[in-house]
C-alpha cells in the first residue's frame, strides 16, 4: 500500500518516479483481472501485486472468461452460466454493457468464445443455439453474433453469419479478421461472414498422425497480440494403430494478430498431461506450460528443461509483459507468482473466492486511482 500511495503522490507532485512504482508521470501500469466465484471481476495491479478494485458481475460469474477492451477502459465478462455478457467500467464497477443472449424458450450459449473489434466498438459472440421444446431440444445452426459495444443495457444483435461448429476461443487480428479456435482454427470476415479453414488440426492431412486434440478454454496470448494454443497427438513410427510402435507428440498452433501469420510445431513428446502454455516473452525459444506441474519446454531442443511441482493444479498460466515473472491461476483462489528464470515461487495473490475456469487477461492503461 505505501508503494501505491507514492505512485499517487508523484502523480499529484509531477515528479519522477522510479519504475517499480510507475513507469513516467502519469503512466501506463501493468494490469491483470480475473473473475471469482460466486460473482466477482477482481483488477489487480501487478506492479504491487494487489487487488486494487472488485466489481460485481450482476450474475452468476462462471465461466468468468475476461477480455478487455484495447484503451484499457472496460473488461467484458462471459457470465450467467455461458450465456450473458456484461461490459464493466474498470475504473468505477459501473456496468454500461449487457448482452442477454437467451431469448425465450431460445437458449444461446457462448463456450468462452468471445472477442473484440480492435476499434472496441463491436464484440463478437460464438453462439450455439437451442430451441426448448415441450419434448425435446431442437438445435439449431451455430452462428457468430456482433453487438456494438455501444448497446446499453439490453444490447441487440447487429449483424449474425453462419458459422463452424464447436469454436471456443476467438480472437481478432489487427485488420479486424476474426480467428475462431474449434476443430480447426478458422478465419471470418466480419462484414460478409465469410470463413475458411486457416488451420487444419483436427482435419489435418499429414501423414502417419492421428488426429489432434485441443483443450482450448483460456483466450491467451494478449501480452504479444497472438492466439496459441497447444495440441497432442500420436505419431505412428510404424504401422497406423500400433500403440506399441507410436510416440505421443506435443506441439502449439498460433496465429500472429499483427500480421495474419500461422505457425505450426511439435515441441516435445507428451509426458504429462498440461492445460495451458505459452511462449515467454523476450525468450520465445522457451515454452512454459502448466496443471499439475510447471514445465519448462526448450522448443529447439524439444525437451523439456525444468519442472516444478506445484501444491495444487492451475489451469491458467500467463506472463508480465517483460517475461520475468509467470502467473499461475485458476482452480482455487490464490494466483501463484513464480520467478521465470528460477521457477522459485516469490509471491502469491489470495482473492475472495474461486476462479474455477476463468483466465486471466493482462494489459496496460494509466493508473486506476
Amino acid at each position: 500500500m505505501k508503494r501505491a500511495l507514492f505512485g499517487l503522490i508523484c502523480v499529484v507532485l509531477m515528479s519522477a518516479c522510479d519504475e517499480t512504482t510507475m513507469e513516467s508521470t502519469g503512466g501506463e501500469r501493468e494490469y491483470m483481472v480475473t473473475v471469482t466465484r460466486p460473482g466477482q471481476l477482481n483488477v489487480i495491479d501487478l506492479g504491487i501485486e494487489e487487488i486494487v478494485q472488485k466489481c460485481q458481475i450482476p450474475d452468476a460469474g462462471m465461466p468468468g472468461t475476461a477480455i478487455v477492451s484495447s484503451d484499457g477502459s472496460t473488461a467484458y465478462v462471459l457470465a450467467g452460466r455461458w450465456s450473458n455478457v456484461y461490459g464493466i467500467r474498470l475504473d468505477d464497477c459501473e456496468v454500461v454493457f449487457s448482452a442477454l443472449q437467451s431469448k425465450g424458450n431460445m437458449r444461446v450459449i457462448s463456450m468462452v468464445s468471445m472477442a473484440l473489434s480492435p476499434t472496441g466498438d463491436e464484440l463478437y459472440m460464438h453462439q450455439t443455439r437451442s430451441l426448448l421444446k415441450n419434448d425435446r431440444y431442437e438445435s439449431l445452426p451455430t452462428q457468430v453474433a456482433v453487438y456494438k459495444t455501444g448497446g446499453g443495457l439490453d444490447a441487440a444483435v447487429d449483424r449474425s453469419f453462419a458459422s463452424p461448429r464447436q469454436v471456443t476461443v476467438m480472437k481478432t487480428a489487427h485488420d479486424g479478421t476474426l480467428f475462431m479456435g474449434g476443430k480447426d482454427i478458422y478465419r471470418m470476415d466480419v462484414q460478409t461472414g465469410a470463413w475458411e479453414v486457416a488451420l487444419a488440426s483436427l482435419n489435418h492431412s499429414y501423414r502417419n498422425y492421428t488426429p489432434r486434440d485441443v483443450l482450448s478454454m483460456w483466450p491467451l496470448g494478449e501480452i504479444y497480440n497472438e492466439m496459441f494454443r497447444i495440441y497432442t497427438v500420436v505419431k505412428w513410427l510404424g504401422e497406423e494403430g500400433d500403440m506399441e510402435n507410436a510416440a505421443m507428440k506435443m506441439g502449439y498452433e498460433r496465429v500472429d494478430l499483427k500480421t495474419g501469420e500461422i505457425e505450426e510445431r511439435e515441441f516435445a513428446d507428451l509426458e504429462a498431461i498440461l492445460f495451458t502454455g505459452l511462449r515467454r516473452p523476450g525468450e520465445l525459444n522457451k515454452l512454459y506450460a502448466v496443471l499439475n506441474e510447471m514445465h519448462v519446454f526448450d522448443l529447439d531442443k524439444q525437451e523439456v528443461i525444468a519442472r516444478k511441482k506445484l501444491d495444487h493444479a492451475y489451469y491458467c498460466l500467463n506472463f508480465s509483459m517483460d517475461g520475468s515473472k509467470v502467473y499461475l491461476a485458476g482452480t482455487l483462489s490464490d494466483i501463484a507468482i513464480l520467478d521465470a528464470d528460477s521457477l522459485e515461487t516469490i509471491g502469491s495473490i489470495e482473492m475472495d473466492g474461486d476462479m474455477a475456469a476463468a483466465n486471466t487477461y493482462i494489459f496496460k492503461r494509466s493508473a486506476i486511482l
